[in-house]
C-alpha cells in the first residue's frame, strides 16, 4: 500500500512553506507586527496552528537575510534551554552572564536579525517554577532595555494568558502587540482540503469548492468537513490530518487509487471516533510490538502517560527518568521510545537533546489524558499540586509553620509507591 501523504499531527516546519495553505492574510498580518515592536505575543486556542504559522508561514514573506530564527521550549527550564541554545550557536559551553553581549556575538556571525521564538510558552506556568518565571522575565525585560538586532515572539495557548498580567509591571511591553490564531473560517478549510489533494495527487469526487451561501451538499471537500466538525466549533488542522489519512488508506485499499468519495467519507465516519481509534490502535499495536520485548502488559499505556501533564497538554521526558518512574530496565525504554517516535508517530525526539521525547502535539497529549482512568487523573493531579506546594515553600525560605496539611499527608501515604519512584 503507497503510504500516506500526510503529515500527521506534526506541525509543518520550514521546509513545508509551499504546502502551508490557508494562511496567507495571517501571515501577512504577522509579518507587518512585527516590523513594529520587538516583542510579539502570538496566542490562540491549541490546534489553531501557531507552531506552523511561525515556522512556515514567515518563511514565505522574509526573505533569508532578514529572518534568523532561534526556536526554543522550556525542556526542563526555559532559562538553561535560552542559555543552552545560545551557546551552541555560538559554538562554546562556558555560562552566560551578559544575554545582550552573547546575542551580539551571534548577530556578528551572521548579521542578520535575530528571532527568539518562544514555543509552548505556556509551559513556563503548567510546568515551571516560581523562580524560573521570575528569571526569565527580569532576563526578557534586560533584552527589551538594550539596543539589539533581535525581536522576540512568545507562543502560547490563549487559556494561559492571564498568568502574563503578573508580569506586565516588570515587562511593560508584554502586553502591546497581541495577535490571536484563529481557526480557519469554513470555506477556508475546504479549499485547504482541495489544495492538499491536488499536491498530492489525490482525486476529489466531487471537486467543487462551495461558497458560504450555497448548497454545500455537492461539494466532497464539504462533506469532509462535515465530519470534521463537532457542532459550532471549528476544524483545526491537526484532526485534518489525520481525517485525510484515514481518507486515504480507505481509498488505497478499497478502490486501488487515490481518490476520495462520498462512501469513502460515511465508512471512516466522524472525528471523533477518528481519533479514539487511532490513539487506541497505534496504543494496542504498540503494546504487542513490546509484549514481544518482554514487557509488562500494561507497559505501553503506562510509558505513553508519562508524556501529558494533569490538565492533558504535553509533558517532556528523559530516557532515564523513565525506566526509574516505570521500574524498567533502560534498554526496554529506548526499545519503547523508538517504537513510539519512528513507527507509531506520537512522540518525537528533541532536536538538540537526543535523550528528551515529548508527544508531536498537544492533541496526542489531550487524548492520552481522556484514556486516563479516574485514579490516574487523580493521582496526576495531586502530583502536580504537592510540586506546586513543594516550590512555594522553598521560594518562602522553608517556614517549619507551614508544612503539608493532614490531608495531604493521607493522600501522599495512598500513593506512596507510586510518589516514591518520582
Amino acid at each position: 500500500m503507497p503510504q500516506s501523504p500526510f503529515k500527521l499531527f506534526e506541525p509543518y516546519g520550514p521546509g513545508d512553506k509551499d504546502i502551508f495553505f490557508g494562511r496567507d492574510a495571517e501571515i501577512f498580518a504577522l509579518y507587518h507586527l512585527l516590523q513594529q515592536t520587538r516583542i510579539a505575543l502570538i496566542y490562540g486556542a491549541s490546534g489553531t496552528g501557531k507552531t506552523s504559522l511561525i515556522n512556515a508561514g514567515l518563511p514565505k514573506v522574509f526573505k533569508l537575510t532578514d529572518w534568523f530564527r532561534v526556536f526554543i521550549r522550556r525542556r526542563d527550564n526555559i532559562n538553561d534551554s535560552l542559555r543552552g541554545e545560545l551557546n551552541r550557536l555560538r559554538g562554546h559551553n562556558e555560562p552566560i552572564t551578559d544575554l545582550p553581549q552573547v546575542i551580539h556575538e551571534i548577530f556578528e556571525t551572521r548579521w542578520i536579525p535575530i528571532y527568539l521564538v518562544f514555543d509552548q510558552f505556556e509551559e513556563i506556568f503548567t510546568l515551571g517554577t516560581s523562580e524560573e518565571r521570575k528569571v526569565f522575565f527580569r532576563d526578557l525585560q534586560q533584552l527589551m532595555t538594550v539596543n539589539l538586532p533581535c525581536k522576540i515572539i512568545l507562543s502560547m495557548r490563549e487559556e494561559y494568558i492571564g498568568h502574563l498580567y503578573d508580569y506586565e509591571p516588570q515587562v511593560p511591553a508584554l502586553f502591546q502587540k497581541r495577535f490571536r490564531v484563529e481557526s480557519m473560517q469554513d470555506n477556508t478549510v475546504q479549499e485547504v482540503i482541495a489544495q492538499m489533494c491536488f499536491v498530492n495527487g489525490i482525486e476529489l469526487e466531487h471537486p467543487e469548492i462551495a461558497e458560504a451561501d450555497t448548497d454545500q451538499s455537492a461539494s466532497t471537500a464539504a462533506r469532509i468537513l462535515e465530519q470534521l466538525k463537532e457542532g459550532k466549533q471549528a476544524a483545526h488542522l491537526p484532526y485534518l490530518q489525520i481525517y485525510l489519512h484515514y481518507l486515504y488508506e480507505h481509498a488505497i485499499s478499497t478502490l486501488g487509487k487515490a481518490r476520495f468519495t462520498q462512501s469513502s467519507i460515511q465508512a471512516v465516519g466522524k472525528l471523533g471516533n477518528v481519533l479514539k481509534r487511532f490513539i487506541e490502535t497505534k496504543l494496542a499495536e504498540a503494546q504487542t510490538f513490546l509484549h514481544a520485548q518482554h514487557a509488562p502488559e500494561d507497559f505501553a499505556q503506562r510509558l505513553l502517560d508519562e508524556f501529558a501533564t494533569d490538565e492533558g497538554t504535553k509533558q517532556s521526558r528523559k530516557r532515564g527518568e523513565l525506566g526509574i518512574i516505570l521500574d524498567v530496565p533502560p534498554g526496554l525504554v529506548q526499545v519503547a521510545l523508538g517504537y513510539f517516535s519512528d513507527t507509531a508517530k506520537l512522540l518525537r525526539a528533541d532536536e538538540d537533546e537526543v535523550d528528551r521525547y515529548e508527544p508531536v502535539h498537544d492533541v496526542v497529549a489531550k487524548q492520552i489524558h481522556e484514556l486516563r482512568t479516574a485514579e490516574d487523573k487523580e493521582f496526576k493531579a495531586f502530583t502536580r499540586h504537592l510540586q506546586l506546594s513543594c516550590d512555594r515553600w522553598l521560594a518562602e525560605q522553608r517556614p517549619t509553620d507551614r508544612l503539608l496539611p493532614e490531608r495531604d499527608l493521607s493522600r501522599a501515604d495512598i500513593y506512596r509507591e507510586r510518589l516514591e519512584r518520582r
